[in-house]
Parts: C-alpha cells; structure tokens; sequence
C-alpha cells in the first residue's frame, strides 16, 4: 500500500498543472483517488479482524495474557485472572440455583462469625460453682390508693454431677425480700420474706428425650408468724426434641402451692429457627429472644420480649395479731436485654408494665384489685 502512495505521488508531481484552477481540480482529483486506494485496501482487513500495518487477528485481553499466564512461575505470586462481566439474568439464574445465594444476612451489622458449637457461648461451668446471681424489681404504686412493691433477690447455684454433666444436680439455695407501700386501711406488713432451697435434677435420657424435676422446700412469711409458712413448690418435666437442635416439646406440671393458683400445667415448646431467634412459648413464662451480638467464646447480647405471672402466698400477722395468710397476684409483659458471657455470668435490664394485680387475704372474702403500674426490673450474675 505504501508502494502505491509513492508511484501516486510521482505522478502528480510530473503532471502538475501550472494555472491556478486546473492545479485545484487536479489536487481535488488525486485525493479522492488515494482515499479510494486507502479503503480497497484498508476496508477488508479492518472486517476481517486484521490491523492494518501488522496483518495479525485482534485478540481479546484474556486471550493475550494467555501465554503470559502460562509462563509464570507457580508461587505466592499468582497471575491474574480477568473475570466475565456478570450480567443480571445471570445473578438471577444464580439466586435461582445456588442455596443461600441472596439469603438475609444473619446479622450483617453485629454479628462477626456464625456461631459453631466449637464458639458457642457456654451458659454453664465445667465445676461445682456455676452462678451467684442478684437481681432487683420495683413496681409503681400508682397514686395514694395504689401498691408500691420493691424486690430484692439473691441465689447461688452449685453443680453435683451423677456421673457426666447430662446428668446434674443442681442446689440453689436464695433469699429474696418484698417492700410493700400500700394505704394504711390494709394492714399490710412493710416486708415478706421468701427463703428455701431448690434441687434440680436434668438428665438426657437420649438424643431427643431429656427431663427435669424440681422441688424446692422454703419458708414464705413476714418472720412474725410461722403458721402455714412452709411452702413447696416444684415442676416436673419432659422434653422431647421434635426437629433436633430447632423444635421441642415440653409436657409436665408446675406446683406453686399458693391458695390462687396452687398447680399450672407446664407445656410448651421451645423454637430456634437460627441461632438468633428463639421463641419459649411456655406457659406460664412466654418468651421471645432475638440475638444482637456474638463473640464466639466471649459473650452473647440479646434483647427479648416477655411475660410471667408474678406473686405469691407468704403467711402474716395481722395488725389484730391473727395469723393470716396474704396472696398477691399480677401479670407482667415486658422488654428486656440480656447480655451473656461465657460461663454463664451476666446481666439484663427490663421494662414493661404489671397489670391485672390482686391482693386477697384467706380469712377476708373482699379482693382488692390496683390498676396497671410501671415495671422495672435488673440483674447481674457472676
């Protein structure tokens, strides 16, 4: 091509014209001629693939680097591989058939690892001392004709294992202190007082049958009288894993031995869809648990939604000096935080409200009932 330029060139060089306007009609001329030389011979390679000046087909990038790549040597240093472009019907084709592909993330803000039993928090000791727990409540009076009512409770449990950790004993012995501030018209005591000890034994019959029984002898009074003080209260059941580490079932019976609800029927079941979420749909104590945090073997945060029956029977004096026996009653729905660490030490705070409340006395017919009240409630536990 470059050949045919030059011999164009001569040409017009010796046949140059000397006027003005035949020098113009003839350069007009002889550019049109070496754009149609340019294009015959241009035109086909450019369709074809081929660069005009090396006669070698145009290769795409991965196509190049190929020989490259397969002359490197094997090492930490590893060529670089350019990936196809994805396009949207093949991200959707892949959600379609991947598993898990597009699933929501478990947690995407909080969570670092997804937990494994080899990282799961461990809610328990491997030794005799488990837990010393406190914890605190305070309920709102209300206005003057209301009932204000502070607690405070402490417990320590101790593990005895009967032959491996699936089968425990546990002893906890606790005390725990009611502050009453109610119209004086009642005759209420100031404090009732609830001490005993509670003996738990679990065991795993198999790999989806397990049971728990619990008693727990105490006294339950204002420590100025011990007629009918002596209260035992205990439960009795069974658990069945219905779908293994996700779905179980829970029959047995609850003894609180109070003169309002003396036995409650304990049935249920306990749902961990993922590690996150846990629903304990157990009567009489419902709860749902969602799980903030997780730091595998440190700690785990979650925060909940809960209910539980609040009360009990204590035997008093009354300001006549007759022995009596006094039961309250209420109902309790709130919110909570709990923060777990390994081991099973911790502590919550909670929220929420106390409603459908009752105080009645067993040798007075009258019920007197308080309207709904502010609940707080906290605990730490080493």
């Amino acid at each position: 091509m470059k050949e045919v330029l030059l011999l164009v060139c001569r040409c017009a060089n010796r046949a140059w014209p000397s006027s003005e306007n035949s020098r113009t009609i003839f350069a007009s001329g002889g550019l049109v001629l070496s754009l149609l030389v340019v294009l015959h011979f241009a035109l086909p390679r450019a369709i074809s693939g081929q660069e005009s000046g090396y006669g070698q087909p145009r290769r795409w990038a991965s196509e190049s680097l190929g020989p490259w790549m397969a002359e490197q040597p094997a090492g930490p240093l590893e060529p670089v591989v350019l990936e196809p472009v994805v396009s949207a019907s093949s991200l959707t084709q892949a959600a379609t058939t991947t598993p898990g592909l597009f699933d929501s993330p478990r947690n995407s803000a909080l969570e670092i690892v997804r937990r494994r039993d080899d990282y799961a928090v461990r809610r328990y000791r491997q030794g005799f001392f488990q837990q010393l727990r406190f914890s605190g409540s305070w309920i709102d009076r209300g206005g003057d004709d209301g009932l204000g009512v502070g607690n405070l409770d402490t417990a320590l449990t101790v593990a005895i294992p009967l032959g491996s950790f699936d089968n425990l004993l546990l002893v906890t012995p606790g005390f725990e202190v009611d502050f009453l501030d109610g119209p004086p018209f009642l005759g209420l005591p100031s404090e009732l007082y609830n001490v005993g000890v509670d003996l738990m034994w679990r065991t795993q019959l198999n790999d989806r049958w397990g049971s728990m029984l619990a008693v727990r002898p105490g006294l339950a009074s204002d420590f100025q009288t011990s007629q009918d003080a002596f209260r035992i209260t205990g439960r009795a059941l069974v658990t069945w894993q219905w779908v293994p580490e996700q779905l179980s079932l829970l029959f047995g019976v609850v003894y609180l031995d109070r003169n309002d609800l003396p036995i409650l029927p304990g049935v249920g079941l306990i749902w961990t869809p993922t590690p996150d979420w846990r629903l304990d749909l157990i009567f009489p104590r419902p709860k749902l648990a969602r799980r903030l945090a997780f730091l595998p073997r440190q700690r785990e945060d979650w925060a909940y939604l809960g209910g539980s029956l609040g009360g009990r029977t204590w035997a008093v004096k009354r300001p006549s000096g007759d022995p009596d026996q006094l039961t309250m009653r209420d109902y309790r729905l709130y919110l909570g935080w709990e923060r777990i660490l390994d081991g099973g030490s911790g502590l919550f705070a909670e929220v929420g409200i106390a409603f459908g409340r009752v105080l009645e006395f067993e040798d007075d017919p009258l019920e007197q009932s308080f309207g709904e009240a502010v609940l707080f409630r906290g605990g730490v536990t080493y």
